[in-house]
């Protein structure tokens, strides 16, 4: 008996087909990023927590969207603001920006900043 190709062709085919419909290893419950991390609420068990760093980044995220939305400049004030070196007295690095910012701006600070303990609960 002798194969032109034909019935090989086929089969591949309808293997493949088979695979595509039969294949669930897709994790659609949390989407094709999401990442599940073992949590426990056993006392002296290891948990994963999220980095400092994490929440640095996100406060500062916010800080800058928060400053965009009210029409502020980088330092909270006006657009306008012009300062004698280029930055307020003090503000010498990125951190003091953020750091001047949360002190002139009360209500950024409370909206922007959470307690990264109570946010791991």
């Amino acid at each position: 008996m002798r194969c032109n190709g034909s019935g090989t062709t086929l089969l591949w085919i309808a293997l493949l087909a088979s695979c595509l419909v039969g294949c669930s290893h897709t994790n659609t419950e949390h989407g094709n990023t999401a990442v599940s991390l073992p949590v426990t609420d056993v006392v002296n068990q290891p948990r994963w927590k999220t980095p400092s760093s994490a929440f640095l980044g996100e406060r500062n995220r916010c800080i800058d969207e928060e400053l965009a939305r009210r029409n502020l400049n980088g330092f909270g004030d006006d657009v306008d603001t012009t300062y004698t070196h280029g930055a307020p007295q003090g503000v010498a690095t990125t951190l003091d920006r953020y750091s001047y910012v949360l002190k002139r701006q009360p209500d950024i600070a409370t909206s922007c900043t959470k307690n990264p303990v109570d946010l791991e609960r």
